[in-house]
């Protein structure tokens, strides 16, 4: 009985070592902390997507984030101002409060 047990205990450790090599990977999606990682082996392929929460469209569930996809929070998403939007946008805020600096 314990070669046997020895045997079937020997028999699934092989089976789980090699597992990746015998099958197709199932990759479920990365989220904001992990990678793609398949199901099956639990193999991990490029890198977590880390949060986006500059599009209030994060994956990842943190119980405590507004941008979490998970919550209908029902707030309006734009796009990022490119770097001369924010200096023009700076620039006409100092004009306007008389805090330009003068040439």
């Amino acid at each position: 009985m314990k070669k046997r047990f020895a045997f079937l205990a020997l028999l699934l450790a092989v089976l789980l070592l090699t597992a990746c090599g015998q099958h197709e990977h199932q990759w479920n999606d990365a989220t904001c902390t992990e990678p793609e990682t398949c199901s099956i082996c639990g193999e991990t392929r490029g890198e977590a997507l880390g949060h986006r929460w500059k599009s209030g469209g994060c994956t990842e569930n943190c119980r405590f984030c507004a941008q979490s996809a998970h919550y209908h929070t029902h707030i309006d998403t734009f796009p990022l101002l490119s770097e001369q939007e924010v200096v023009e946008a700076a620039q006409k805020a100092l004009d306007m409060a008389g805090l330009a600096p003068s040439d």
